[in-house]
């Protein structure tokens, strides 16, 4: 396996892949020196390699992933990370037109810095996730935990809704999206932080 992998240019080492044994044909973990089905000796049989991207190379020259995340973790994590400033964008032009309809000048002042500085906090987080600021994304997997929490709450009072129309079904739908979202945001971060 060394000209194999002296042919790949790249630092490689043994992992647990499969190989197939030569008497029964069952697929066995890499690092097995028998056979588990049929203990046939498995000691002359090549073992993959992996390179650092999680892809292991045969000697036949044919490659399969088995470790390394998958390619569609880094784009998603892009999308729900927009997704996040997307919202609270629309979160901070839903208070400033809501603030708008209150006569009193003093309590519009108020709810304004108040709603704007909660959800401009949402944007700068949104930022700081897509630039991978390390104690943004411990931090933002604690609050989507948090969030997860108190969306499971309010899911079984938001079911009972449905049965009052439309609306209710939307809000129901609003927080099984926000739960799914927290959840896939969970998911991403540790995803990405797998090399």
């Amino acid at each position: 396996m060394q000209p194999r992998a002296a042919a790949l240019g790249k630092k490689v080492c043994i992992m647990d892949g499969f190989i197939i044994c030569p008497s029964c044909k069952a697929q066995v973990p890499a690092g097995f020196g028998q056979c588990q089905f049929c203990q046939a000796s498995l000691a002359n049989v090549a073992r993959p390699m992996q390179d650092k991207k999680g892809m292991f190379a045969y000697e036949d020259g044919h490659t399969q992933s088995y470790f390394g995340k998958p390619k569609w973790i880094e784009p998603a994590y892009v999308v729900v990370c927009c997704y996040f400033i997307v919202m609270g964008l629309i979160n901070i032009a839903q208070v400033l037109i809501e603030v708008s309809k209150i006569k009193e000048a003093e309590i519009a002042s108020t709810l304004t810095w108040v709603g704007v500085g909660i959800y401009s906090f949402q944007v700068l987080f949104g930022i700081a996730l897509l630039a991978k600021a390390e104690w943004v994304r411990n931090l933002t997997t604690y609050i989507c935990g948090i969030r997860i929490l108190y969306g499971l709450m309010k899911l079984l009072p938001a079911l009972a809704l449905t049965a009052t129309g439309f609306w209710g079904f939307l809000v129901f739908l609003g927080i099984l999206f926000d739960l799914i979202t927290n959840a896939m945001m969970i998911y991403l971060i540790g995803e990405t932080d797998r090399k």
